[in-house]
């Protein structure tokens, strides 16, 4: 459970991975935020978690940066043990 003004584990993911995925895409925030027709720093307060991705938002970011939903809520890791180097929390 998350404690007040500080962001939840599952918040902390989500940031890094559209922080990831804006990344993988070459799209900077201020790119990124036209599309969303937010600030680019909204952008920076979600991949720092300092602000929550609405589920609206999070459904634009998917639809733009072309990745399911899903991805936003997993672990990307890199143990070479893993065979998909993710984990979900659901």
């Amino acid at each position: 459970m998350k404690t007040k003004g500080s962001p939840d584990e599952i918040d902390k993911v989500i940031a890094r991975n559209l922080k990831h995925y804006r990344k993988q895409q070459g799209i900077s925030q201020s790119e990124l935020a036209k599309v969303l027709d937010v600030s680019f720093q909204q952008i920076q307060k979600y991949e720092s978690a300092k602000n929550r991705v609405s589920a609206s938002a999070l459904y634009f970011l998917s639809k733009s940066l072309g990745v399911p939903i899903c991805c936003f809520f997993s672990v990307i890791t890199h143990d070479k043990s893993s065979t998909s180097g993710e984990r979900f929390f659901f």
